[in-house]
């Protein structure tokens, strides 16, 4: 790229707009009034499958499926009406169309680039989507395995295959399956024989139907089989050419696609639950077919106890009367006085009771044990029922205390009749207490974090909710404190994700030790989590607890005998009794979560308050990562260079390129008011690679001697594509590798992690000469000697400020330190910010050769530093 002015201001032709797509870190284009598509980067044609270069000169309504195409047609155009820089469909999922007519799930941003361009980045959400289906399809699978085994938990005998019929049948129903069978053990042994099936009514069941198996398993699918693995087949075509026979069999009978789960222990299984697709394939992928073994499960155990059943009926059959053998609790009781007249050995058994003495006691009466499901006395309206006042077949919850104690909860239905011209009640239940059990279980794992254990964020704005609501009338004080570990991605880079899931679990539970009985710690995502103080007196109290959880945290945590130091941004918000009755729980998470920023933004390892100031600085903050995006398409960006001077000679040797940027409103701004959102952001990539080619076409019209210092950002450096981008512009511009000096900080290095040292070294090898920006004021810069190839050091200012001063023992010591390390690893040393003659005389003293600053020139633009370059030069 050539150079284009002093600004360095691009212009808008179709080269600019296709190099500044390229440089994009996600898949865009470029569209006309039109809607016609004047320019796409590959990101964009890989996303939507096109050969490079298919879609420019395609109408953007093409993209887009029939049925949505008129209403992104009126987006576009209203958009078009009064341009901004937004999200397409404000934050919806949205349909884009593949080039194979694929629909895929995406978000769009927009932002004008002139009158007549708009640019469109395009994130897919596949993913995002695909995880929310998986939870979906688990807690819809989990709900209905709950709700049939509830449905099985009450039936016996011939009720028993009823109900698992009509289980079968739920279940296709809600699988889109059009057949379910059910094979088990039979009474030898031998075989699996088909004891229960369901198949939907306008298909004739026999098709394909095998009564009886072997019980061993054979053919293709026996070694799953063996291992106790569900077999999916999507289509028959999709079995190997070793199942033949199976894949006949499925052409044969019309099975467009099959799922078989082993039911029981891997070497000693009994029995197998199918499904079968006869119309139409499977509508899911194989990863979900695991859901589907729980609910085998449930009929698996519905079979063992109808064996059992069976035995126990065969053995006992000419011993007891056909009551006794219930497994449910039956009692005949006296409606005038209730009195138990007798009772069955599976009452007595569930009640607590030895066999016999449940006879005479009174079960109706207020003085007995029954509670209702929330564990409140019984209301008239259940014991209303449970007299069966009125013909009910419903069924009552009821919890009963034991003698002993314990609680058994039991499902129980009443029946008036007439015995010897006395009214009685046939009391019958049974003891649902596992049942009741696995749902609270349902419910637990809904609420928690399986990792760490932890509540998630839906049991998070359940407990925030009733806190407000009680803070509200007892004049307590609540507080949010929102916590982010701070470079927890490098851990996981590291160590990997097991080290990185272990180090959040210990967090957990540090952090847990410390809070109150009360207090509510949860999980809501990667690394981040929120504390919930409740019954507070003020919010001083709230900022001591915010001190002593960020005290405690500063201690190592431990992993497989290595200590890793661990530290977290903290955003505390504090809601007043006047305040609880007004706030929601997203206003406070909202108001901590920008607060955890603030933290972030001051240095991390903190905590911040959040306060108005802050909802304005947030706001600002965000309007300038608008603008920001916007003035990058508009080119409002322009270069500075500061000389660097050899001391010696006095003569310039090269010069650093400053980057500012010309704000529409605000006029021209700084770098530190603008590049921590640019890296936020992302945007720090296009704007760097923009420097680095500017400076580059800039320093070619320097005498050859002049080299030309860029900075590189994290973002830059650790993205493994490094030193691809410098190649290309050094080939583009001409400018010899030797004359291009790349400055990285320490911070840099940092973020960038172990892939930045690879991209560094690549960049060496290319020619580039590789600095180390404020050498002296990390933890690591001594590190940083040894690991990489650098060619220079710069000192910082901070430590060149102080040699003004004669007694700045400490600083002249640092800088004489920092010139024979670099003498020693044959590095040059470069002083910046040399703003005085003091300054100069004692750096020229302690041996330091290069220096840069105000004492010798500002930051200038290029044809300034053009006119200097030409006064320096020899008459």
């Amino acid at each position: 790229m050539t150079a284009s002015g002093a600004t360095g201001r691009p212009g808008h032709s179709d080269t600019y707009v296709e190099h500044f797509l390229s440089d994009l870190p996600d898949a865009a284009l470029a569209v006309d009034s039109s809607g016609r598509i004047v320019a796409a980067n590959e990101l964009v044609h890989q996303l939507l499958g096109f050969a490079d270069g298919a879609l420019e000169g395609a109408s953007i309504e093409e993209l887009v499926p029939d049925d949505a195409r008129a209403q992104h047609a009126g987006r576009r155009r209203a958009f078009q009406a009064q341009p901004s820089a937004r999200h397409m469909g404000g934050g919806l999922i949205l349909r884009a169309r593949r080039a194979d007519g694929i629909e895929l799930p995406v978000s769009i941003s927009l932002a004008p680039l002139d009158d007549a361009i708009t640019v469109a980045i395009v994130h897919d959400r596949t993913m995002a989507v695909h995880a929310l289906q998986e939870v979906q399809d688990r807690l819809e699978v989990e709900m209905l395995a709950a709700s049939i085994a509830s449905s099985l938990a009450g039936a016996t005998g011939g009720e028993l295959d009823l109900a698992i019929d009509a289980g079968l049948h739920e279940i296709c129903e809600r699988l889109l399956a059009d057949q379910a069978l059910l094979y088990v053990t039979s009474d030898d042994g031998e075989r699996l024989e088909l004891t229960n099936e369901w198949c939907a009514p306008d298909l004739d069941p026999t098709t394909g139907r095998i009564v009886s198996l072997p019980r061993a398993p054979f053919g293709w699918a026996a070694p799953k089989l063996q291992r106790g693995e569900a077999v999916y087949v999507p289509r028959p075509d999709d079995l190997p050419a070793t199942a033949g026979a199976e894949a006949a069999f499925m052409v044969e009978h019309g099975i467009r696609s099959a799922l078989t789960i082993p039911l029981g222990a891997r070497e000693d299984y009994e029995g197998t639950f199918s499904l079968r697709w006869r119309r139409e394939p499977a509508p899911w992928d194989e990863s979900r077919t695991d859901m589907v073994r729980l609910l085998g499960n449930v009929f698996l155990a519905a079979h063992r106890r109808r064996q059992a059943e069976s035995i126990r009926d065969a053995s006992e059959a000419r011993h007891k009367s056909l009551v006794d053998t219930l497994a449910a609790g039956v009692v005949l009781v006296r409606r005038g006085d209730g009195c138990v007249v007798s009772a069955n050995p599976s009452a007595a058994r569930i009640l607590g009771f030895a066999d016999g003495d449940l006879v005479g006691t009174d079960l109706l009466s207020n003085d007995v044990g029954l509670v209702s499901r929330d564990g409140s006395p019984v209301s008239a309206e259940q014991r209303r029922r449970l007299l069966a006042t009125e013909p009910d077949d419903t069924t009552l919850d009821l919890g009963y205390r034991r003698a002993d104690g314990t609680m058994v909860w039991i499902e129980v239905r009443s029946v008036r009749l007439v015995l010897g011209g006395e009214e009685h009640l046939a009391v019958s239940f049974i003891d649902v207490t596992d049942r009741r059990d696995a749902e609270a279980l349902l419910v637990a794992r809904a609420m928690h974090d399986p990792l760490t254990g932890l509540p998630n964020r839906l049991l998070l704005g359940e407990h925030t909710r009733a806190t407000l609501a009680r803070a509200g009338r007892n004049g307590s004080t609540t507080a949010l404190l929102f916590f982010d570990l701070d470079r927890f991605k490098r851990i996981n880079d590291r160590y990997g994700h097991a080290t990185g899931d272990a180090l959040l679990t210990g967090v957990a539970h540090r952090v847990q030790a410390e809070l109150r009985a009360g207090d509510l710690f949860a999980r809501i995502g990667g690394d981040e989590f929120v504390a919930v103080l409740s019954e507070l007196g003020d919010e001083a109290e709230a900022g001591v607890l915010a001190e002593r959880l960020q005290a405690a945290l500063t201690r190592p945590v431990q992993v497989d005998g290595v200590e890793h130091q661990v530290s977290a941004s903290i955003g505390l918000a504090t809601a007043s009794a006047d305040e609880a009755g007004a706030l929601t729980v997203d206003d406070l998470l909202r108001r901590a979560d920008r607060a955890m920023y603030a933290a972030k933004r001051s240095g991390r390892a903190r905590w911040v308050t959040w306060t108005d100031a802050l909802v304005s600085a947030a706001q600002h903050r965000e309007e300038l990562e608008v603008e920001l995006h916007q003035s990058l398409l508009a080119g409002d960006f322009t270069l500075r260079y500061q000389p660097v001077l050899d001391l010696s000679s006095g003569g310039l040797v090269g010069a650093e390129a400053l980057v500012r940027w010309n704000h529409p409103r605000r006029g021209m701004l700084e770098p530190a008011e603008f590049l921590d959102v640019a890296e936020d952001t992302g945007l720090i990539v296009p704007l760097g690679q923009w420097v680095l080619e500017e400076a580059c076409a800039t320093a070619m019209s320097w005498p050859e001697h002049l080299w030309i210092a860029v900075n590189l950002s994290a973002r830059q450096i650790g993205s493994n594509d490094a030193a691809s981008r410098v190649r290309r512009v050094l080939e583009d511009t001409g400018l010899d590798p030797g004359r291009l000096h790349l400055e990285l900080t320490e911070t840099a290095l940092i973020e960038g992690s172990h892939s930045a040292i690879g991209d560094i070294t690549a960049l060496r090898e290319l020619g580039a000469a590789i600095g180390l920006d404020d050498f002296g004021t990390g933890y690591s810069s001594m590190t940083y000697l040894h690991t990489l190839p650098l060619t220079f050091l710069k000192i910082d200012r901070s430590f060149v400020s102080e040699l003004d001063d004669p007694a700045a023992h400490r600083a002249t010591t640092i800088v004489d330190m920092v010139l024979r390390l670099a003498e020693r690893f044959e590095l040059e040393v470069i002083a910046e910010g040399v703003e005085t003659d003091v300054q100069a005389s004692r750096l020229r003293g302690l041996g330091c050769r290069f220096v840069q600053g105000f004492l010798y020139a500002p930051p200038l633009s290029a044809d300034e530093l053009a006119r200097r370059i030409a006064a320096d030069q020899p008459a």
